[in-house]
C-alpha cells in the first residue's frame, strides 16, 4: 500500500480510503486466529516488547501499522477457541464482529442522525420482549454490567428519595437517612464501586450469606432489612443475583419479589450472566420473575456473544431513571436553559449516564437477527448440558469431587489429594500449560476449586470431556510424593 499523496490519502496524516485493501492485509491472520486452539503462542513477550517505543514524532504510516497489527493478531486472547472456558464472557462470531465494524464506520454514534439510534431502539425492544419487560419501562445499552448497575442503582436512589419527599439528584445523598443496599455475599464487586460513585459509600452495602447453588439466604437478608429499618435506616434497594460469576447460582427471585414488594423496597437483579437463560426449561421458573423486578441488568457480551463492551439496563420506573439522569439544556444543541429528561443530542430520553456513545444497538440487533430466539435458546441449552456433562463425569471419578451442583453453564469441582488448596491451583496451571482447554480457579466455601464456564459459541461435548481428561492426565504427577 503506497504512502504519501494519492487516492488513499486526504489532507490529514491518517488514511481515509482503501478500506478493502487494508482489510485484505488482516483477514488471513484473523481467519487463522478464529480457528486457533486454546494453546498459547510462544514469542508473545518479545513481540509485545518491540511495541514499547516512545511516541513517534513522524507517523509510521498505514502500511507499517497494518503490518504490525497483522503480526500481533496471534497474540490475542483465544476466547474464541473451543476449549476456552475461563471467563463469563464469550468471543463474538462473524456477524456481530462485522456489525461492530459497520457501526464504527457508518454509525459511529447513537445520535438521532445515525442508523445506530434506530437499531438501538429496535434492539432494546427485542430485549424487552425477551424478558417480558413492560413497554412502559425504560432501557438502554451501555458499556457493560458495571455501568448498567450504576445506572439502575442511581434510579433506585432517586426512588428512595422520592418516597421521603427528597430530590437526591438535586440535593445530594445527605438528604437520605442512613441509606443501605442489601445483597447476598456473592454480589459482584461492581456493586460496591457503584455505591461509592453514587455517594452512598461502600459501607452502605449490607450482605447476607449465600449458597453456591441456592443463592442468598432470604430469611437472613430480610431480617437485616427489618432490623435496620427499626434503627432508622433507609432501605434503598436489594440486589439479587441471577447467575453468580463464580458458580452460576441464582437467588430465589420469586420470593425476593414478594418480600421486597411487601416492604416497599426496590429490587434490582444482576442477571448479567444468567438472564439470557430465561427460555431454558431447567431454569426458566427461577428466571421468569425478572419481569417483576424494578430493574435488571443483562450483558449481551456474555451469552449473546457480541463484542465486549455491551451491557443493557432495564428500569420499570421511568420517572426515577429520568430524575437520576437529567441533563442541563445545551445551547449548541438547541436548548433554551434549565434541565431536561431528554438527551438533546439524540432527541430521546437520557436513559444512560453516557452522552457520546457508540451505536451498540447494531451488534445486538445483528446477533439476535442472525440466530433468533430459538438459536439463543439452543446455545444456552447446549452450554447447560456441557456443565452437567462435566458434573456427571466428575461424580464417576474417584479422584475428583463436585464443589457445587451446576445451575447454569458453570461447573466447579476439585481434585482429591494432599494439600488440597495448593493442588487445585497446581492442576489449573498444569492444564492450561498443556493448551487443550483453559479453565479457571474460583473459591467455593472459602476453598479453591477448578471452574469451567461454558459460554463459547464453539464449546462442544468434546471440550467438556477434554476438560476432565486433562485434569486426570496432570493429576498423577501432582499428587506423587
Amino acid at each position: 500500500m503506497a504512502e504519501g499523496k494519492g487516492p488513499d490519502r486526504g489532507i490529514d496524516a491518517a488514511r481515509v480510503a482503501g478500506l478493502g485493501e487494508a482489510l485484505a492485509v488482516l483477514t488471513p491472520a484473523l481467519e487463522a486466529f478464529v480457528r486457533r486452539r486454546a494453546g498459547a503462542d510462544s514469542g508473545r513477550g518479545e513481540r509485545l516488547a518491540a511495541l514499547r517505543t516512545p511516541l513517534p514524532a513522524r507517523g509510521l504510516g498505514s502500511a507499517e501499522v497494518l503490518e504490525r497489527l497483522n503480526a500481533l493478531i496471534v497474540d490475542g486472547l483465544p476466547i474464541a477457541a473451543p476449549g476456552f472456558m475461563a471467563f463469563v464472557n464469550s468471543a463474538p462470531p462473524v456477524v456481530p464482529s462485522v456489525a461492530q465494524l459497520v457501526a464504527a464506520i457508518s454509525a459511529p454514534s447513537r445520535w438521532w442522525s445515525s442508523p445506530g439510534a434506530v437499531l438501538e431502539e429496535l434492539a432494546m425492544s427485542w430485549l424487552m420482549e425477551l424478558f417480558s419487560w413492560p413497554t412502559t419501562g425504560a432501557g438502554s445499552l451501555v458499556s457493560g454490567g458495571a455501568v448498567a448497575t450504576l445506572t439502575a442503582l442511581a434510579a433506585a436512589r432517586e426512588a428512595a428519595g422520592a418516597r421521603q419527599g427528597v430530590d437526591v439528584g438535586r440535593d445530594g445523598v445527605a438528604a437520605l437517612e442512613k441509606p443501605r443496599i442489601y445483597a447476598g455475599d456473592n454480589v459482584h464487586g461492581v456493586a460496591g464501586r457503584a455505591l461509592a460513585l453514587l455517594g452512598l459509600g461502600r459501607r452502605a452495602l449490607v450482605t447476607a450469606p449465600s449458597s453456591p447453588s441456592a443463592g442468598v439466604k432470604l430469611d437472613r437478608l430480610m431480617g437485616r432489612i427489618d432490623q435496620d429499618r427499626a434503627e432508622g435506616c433507609t432501605a434503598v434497594a436489594v440486589i439479587a443475583t441471577a447467575g453468580d460469576a463464580s458458580t452460576g447460582a441464582i437467588d430465589d427471585l420469586p420470593a425476593l419479589v414478594a418480600a421486597c414488594r411487601a416492604r416497599g423496597v426496590w429490587l434490582h437483579v444482576d442477571a448479567s450472566y444468567g438472564g439470557f437463560a430465561i427460555d431454558d426449561p431447567r431454569v426458566a421458573p427461577r428466571l421468569a420473575a425478572l419481569a417483576e423486578a424494578d430493574s435488571v441488568v443483562v450483558d449481551p457480551h456474555k451469552w449473546l456473544a457480541v463484542p465486549a463492551g455491551v451491557g443493557a439496563v432495564l428500569v420499570r420506573e421511568r420517572r426515577a431513571l429520568s430524575a437520576a439522569l437529567r441533563l442541563p439544556s445545551a445551547a449548541y444543541l438547541g436548548g433554551s436553559g434549565g434541565e431536561s429528561p431528554f438527551d438533546l443530542a439524540t432527541g430521546r430520553p437520557a436513559w444512560t449516564p453516557e452522552h457520546s456513545a457508540p451505536a451498540r444497538g447494531l451488534v445486538v440487533w445483528a446477533a439476535l437477527a442472525e440466530i433468533g430466539r430459538d438459536g439463543l435458546r439452543a446455545r444456552v441449552s447446549r452450554h447447560l448440558d456441557l456443565a452437567r456433562q462435566v458434573a456427571a463425569r466428575v461424580q464417576r471419578e474417584p479422584s475428583l469431587e463436585l464443589a457445587a451442583d451446576p445451575v447454569l453453564s458453570t461447573v466447579v469441582f476439585r481434585a482429591r489429594g494432599p494439600d488440597r488448596d495448593r493442588l487445585q491451583v497446581a492442576v489449573v496451571r498444569a492444564v492450561r500449560a498443556r493448551g487443550r482447554v483453559i479453565p479457571s480457579l474460583t473459591r467455593v466455601h472459602g476453598a479453591p476449586a477448578i471452574r469451567a464456564c461454558f459460554l463459547g459459541v464453539q464449546n462442544s461435548e468434546a471440550d467438556a470431556d477434554a476438560l476432565v481428561d486433562e485434569v486426570l492426565a496432570v493429576l498423577p504427577g501432582l499428587t506423587e510424593e
